[in-house]
């Protein structure tokens, strides 16, 4: 994502509840929604290219995160623009089946760092593991929480010898990033788990971070 370059902007999406019978017909008909929305945006300002993640409100309904990039609707949303994108956007969303409420947010463009910011709440939300808890457990089953456009993400990472981890910005300056450090760090953690294997029968343990 980060190769498209910094123009990226935060939307949020709601849902009218009035709408829909019930929670999953609103999730179901997120996909076809959104399709709509992104055809009209691409009509009107070029192809464009996202990421997007259902949460479930506490209401239950779900909402959707969506992280666009265009450089025409980055161009509207710069300054204070983003508050006029956002009154153009709210019948337009009305119309595709959204709720007329609606979160609009450029991403700083200090060297992909907004981008960055995003992608690493973004995995916390995934796992269920940030402090505001919002997985859709009450999703149909098959629904895809993670969505993207064609080709911005990379392949599956299938288990092997490289593995990796997300590390906020304000912890790495204690991290120990030389590839023989995280080896090192490795065996050890594969020895623990093996002294430990006689109580630890299922599940995976948080790998922690090699140090200085």
């Amino acid at each position: 994502m980060l190769r498209l370059g910094d123009r990226w902007v935060y939307l949020v999406l709601t849902m009218i509840h009035g709408n829909y019978s019930s929670e999953w017909a609103a999730y179901n008909a997120g996909y076809f929604n959104w399709q709509k929305l992104s055809k009209r945006l691409i009509r009107a300002h070029g192809s464009l290219d996202y990421i997007q993640t259902w949460e479930a409100h506490t209401s239950g309904f779900p909402h959707a995160n969506v992280a666009i990039y265009n450089p025409s609707i980055w161009d509207a949303c710069k300054g204070e623009g983003w508050r006029k994108f956002r009154q153009y956007l709210k019948p337009i969303l009305v119309e595709c089946g959204f709720g007329y409420v609606v979160h609009v947010e450029p991403l700083r463009p200090d060297t992909g760092q907004g981008l960055a910011g995003y992608l690493t709440k973004l995995s916390r939300e995934l796992t269920g593991s940030s402090v505001k808890n919002q997985v859709p457990v009450n999703a149909p089953p098959g629904f895809r929480r993670l969505r993207a456009s064609r080709g911005l993400l990379e392949p599956i990472h299938r288990p092997g010898i490289n593995e990796g981890m997300l590390i906020p910005a304000k912890l790495a300056r204690f991290v120990d990033f030389r590839p023989e450090a995280w080896v090192e760090h490795k065996k050890a953690h594969q020895s623990q788990r093996r002294e430990k294997s006689g109580v630890i029968k299922r599940g995976r343990r948080l790998k922690e971070c090699p140090l200085r």
